[in-house]
């Protein structure tokens, strides 16, 4: 099922399958690893919920609310026990 990068939980893994955002931003997630088929992991949530850190290619990136909606991905990855305390 797809869905916006912002609504995983935390230890949530998915594939990014879109970034439909303006091409200056697009390149900088591009440049941090958040490239299509990668695969990313939603390791920690701010109180407010904004921003969200995620795994990508080994690195841990936070982004905003309007950042992570602008990016698309596939479940079916799973979820990582170790980061979400199952």
């Amino acid at each position: 099922m797809r869905k916006v990068l912002w609504d995983m939980e935390v230890g949530e893994r998915n594939r990014i399958v879109e970034i439909d955002c303006n091409s200056a931003l697009r390149r900088r997630l591009m440049e941090l690893g958040f490239v299509k088929d990668g695969v990313v992991l939603c390791v920690g949530e701010s109180p407010l919920k904004d921003p969200k850190a995620y795994e990508v290619r080994g690195i841990v990136v936070a982004l905003r609310g309007i950042e992570g909606k602008e990016i698309w991905v596939e479940d079916g990855y799973g979820i990582d026990s170790e980061i979400n305390g199952v």
